[in-house]
């Protein structure tokens, strides 16, 4: 209920802030090239940080072996979840724009307190303080749906004997849940997010580490794109459309999106030496030899080692455990 109150107040708010700002709505923050827009290659960066606001639409994938159902109830709340958050963010995304001034965009950025200011100039003190409200817990849902969906990774992975020890895919006899996944996650979490912000501030390390998980989404979701489309070819499911054709084009789609990526990263790593640029190199190299160099020399560790453990991962029902 929270979150259908806050799509409707993002979106309610956003088209009393259009109307307000009149003749002052512009089609220039549409445009990839003009004398406000910062680059093609820019906004494909600027795209690695807003995928995380999508974080929690497909967190009811890492829950399917708890739900009724899967194959038939995952697909439509993926699909009712990705069409609720454009709703929320697009318009709000564009009112915020025009609602400080196309003319002054170049001070949203920097200023603190940006996106509060305009739904404060335009909706008033209620406005401001149903955003602070909003803000609030949508945050603290999307703690919730991390905490969900890395925790039951983690235990999924552990109870199948793959990577993590085997005390992280323990069950909590009590509450049913990954209890020990949970933990362990927030307190690694916790010790990182410290680490970071002592070393570049709390500002700058923020923007490092969701460079990195935003990287991370992108290219994990390309492998699972690959993988969805040979493993239905290998069990004779394939479909063109569903198994080919729409799983290539999101894979080219976050192609080019890391290219560009990586273009910016590399440009102002030689080219404007900082700390923060530093940091957004390393993070980067971290990310694609992590996520690459790891996954391949794991993936060979059990194909080779232990072929068992990866043809049973995954045959698992949650309700039969519990």
């Amino acid at each position: 209920i929270a979150g259908l109150l806050e799509i409707m107040f993002l979106l309610i708010g956003s088209i009393i802030i259009i109307i307000r700002v009149g003749a002052h709505n512009s089609v220039v923050p549409f445009e990839v090239s003009g004398p406000y827009s910062i680059g093609f290659s820019s906004i494909m960066f600027a795209s690695v940080f807003s995928i995380l606001d999508f974080t929690g639409s497909g967190v009811v994938t890492t829950i399917s072996e708890e739900i009724s159902k899967p194959k038939k109830n995952i697909g439509k709340s993926i699909v009712i979840a990705m069409i609720l958050t454009a709703v929320a963010l697009i318009p709000a995304a564009y009112a915020l724009t025009v609602g400080w001034g196309v003319s002054s965009i170049g001070s949203f950025a920097t200023h603190s307190d940006a996106g509060l200011t305009v739904f404060s100039r335009y909706l008033g003190p209620v406005g401001l303080v149903l955003l602070i409200v909003f803000t609030i817990n949508s945050y603290l849902s999307n703690g919730v749906s991390k905490a969900t969906a890395v925790s039951r990774w983690w235990y999924s992975a552990a109870r199948d004997h793959v990577v993590f020890p085997e005390t992280i895919g323990k069950i909590n006899e009590k509450h049913h849940s990954p209890a020990n996944a949970v933990v362990i996650w927030a307190l690694l979490s916790f010790v990182l997010d410290v680490v970071m912000g002592l070393i570049f501030g709390p500002l700058s390390a923020a923007f490092v580490l969701e460079a990195g998980t935003g990287i991370s989404i992108i290219i994990v979701h390309m492998i699972a794109n690959t993988s969805l489309t040979i493993y239905t070819k290998r069990v004779d499911k394939f479909n063109l459309l569903k198994h080919g054709i729409l799983p290539s084009i999101a894979t080219i789609v976050g192609l080019i999106v890391v290219y560009f990526t990586m273009s910016n990263i590399f440009t102002k790593y030689f080219t404007a030496p900082s700390a923060v640029n530093d940091a957004y190199f390393a993070s980067f190299i971290i990310t694609i030899l992590w996520i690459l160099g790891g996954g391949i020399v794991v993936t060979l560790y059990y194909r080779m080692k232990k072929p068992e453990i990866l043809r049973d991962a995954g045959e698992f029902n949650m309700k039969s455990k519990i």
